[in-house]
């Protein structure tokens, strides 16, 4: 006789869905809160949920470290940008050893030195060897008077940054705030005979990828550190730089170096044909370690071989990028996006209207058709300059003759 197979009921199968239901919510939240606290989990249980495994066979590994150590490694870093500094410096005037290893810095950029970049290649400037640590670290013995003198400065004359950029709507204009004469006194002054050998002047910009600098008085912020400018443009000297190396060359020192901490092309006309300064150097932004090059070369370890990328101008403002620069807006931007973030990807534009003939292919341009006379280029030409004059002269507009400047590229 056939036992009667009981058959289960639909209550039963709901009772276990619900039960395996709730299980699995249960089960997936302990698992997603063990994950999201795993670290004191398996510190209570004293285990661990990940790991590193090393392979004894070179076999296996695609690519193969030249360090054994983290520490190595960091070490080869610091000797490869010791070595692009050192070989990439441009030696503009001058020899550029010391000639002795009694130092003081000038500027305030001696101590708040730009590094690195604005966006991409910036870098944090308390993971940077300062110039004065460099130096030291090569031997040289640097004036602690004057280190301290602009650190109680920084808080009023800490350097301004590049604001004529074309990813903001407004432009403020910069101010270089370098540290007045007015500012030395006698403690200072009384402190340069120890470390008169060479004095060490850093002048610089801070601008690079986004933030770029307006031409003319646009780009400045205080009309009154350019009142004496001949340009009158941001990347000239300001007074306050002016009188500083004036004031360092009536100071006694064995040599007058002046470093050009600056990414962007300054005008340099009045340090080349200033016979007191001895020496000019671009040193771009060294990043963190770059320092070491320069005090390289400074101890006469190294000859610089570095070369310009470009032409640098007696001033800036009448090159062809410069008139054309700005930050234009399309009239209909407002139709073709309205999100105030994306509008600025969408909305603004630049005409290059020069063309092929930017930088230092437009000056060696301009300097064959005025030995030729091609298209009237030694003819004054429109466009009002600073001083507002309608006049364009190859010579004015670019720093030195022609040779010197073809040299330097």
């Amino acid at each position: 006789m056939k036992k009667k197979r009981i058959k289960p009921s639909p209550r039963f199968f709901r009772g276990m869905t619900a039960i395996f239901s709730a299980l699995l919510i249960l089960t997936g939240s302990i698992r997603t809160v063990a994950f999201d606290w795993k670290d004191k989990v398996n510190e209570m249980l004293g285990v661990s949920s990940e790991g590193v495994k090393r392979s004894q066979n070179p076999d296996d590994y695609i690519y193969l470290s030249d360090y054994d150590t983290a520490a190595e490694l960091v070490e080869a870093e610091i000797g490869l940008a010791t070595r692009i500094q050192a070989e990439g410096t441009v030696l503009l005037k001058g020899t550029a050893e010391a000639g002795g290893t009694n130092v003081t810095l000038f500027g305030m950029r001696s101590l708040k030195m730009q590094y690195g970049g604005t966006m991409g290649g910036k870098v944090s400037e308390k993971q940077c060897v300062s110039l004065a640590d460099a130096l030291t670290e090569y031997g040289f013995s640097v004036n602690p008077v004057m280190q301290q003198f602009y650190m109680d400065m920084t808080q009023t004359y800490t350097p301004g940054n590049a604001a004529g950029a074309t990813n903001i709507d407004t432009n403020t204009g910069t101010t270089v705030n370098e540290v007045p004469v007015s500012e030395y006194t006698q403690t200072q002054e009384d402190s340069y005979d120890t470390y008169s050998d060479a004095a060490i002047i850093v002048l610089g910009r801070d601008s690079s990828e986004g933030s770029d600098y307006y031409p003319g008085a646009e780009g400045i912020a205080d009309a009154d550190e350019f009142s004496g400018s001949p340009t009158g443009n941001i990347l000239g000297l300001s007074d306050d730089e002016r009188e500083l190396i004036a004031y360092v060359e009536s100071q006694g020192f064995g040599k007058v170096i002046v470093l050009i901490n600056s990414g962007s092309a300054m005008e340099l006309e009045e340090l080349d044909m200033d016979d007191s300064v001895d020496t000019i150097m671009w040193i771009g932004n060294p990043g963190c370690y770059g320092t070491y090059g320069i005090a390289q070369i400074l101890s006469g370890g190294v000859l610089p071989s570095g070369h310009l990328a470009d032409t640098y101008a007696v001033n800036s403002a009448l090159s062809p990028a410069a008139v054309n620069y700005g930050a234009y807006t399309f009239t209909n931007a407002a139709d073709i996006d309205s999100s105030p973030n994306d509008a600025l990807r969408s909305s603004w534009y630049l005409a290059e209207l020069e063309g092929i003939y930017i930088g230092y292919k437009y000056y060696e341009t301009r300097y064959y058709d005025t030995v030729t006379g091609a298209g009237n280029a030694s003819e004054a030409a429109h466009g009002e300059t600073a001083d507002g004059k309608d006049v364009w002269n190859y010579i004015a507009v670019s720093t030195g003759p022609a040779w010197k400047i073809l040299q330097s590229l």
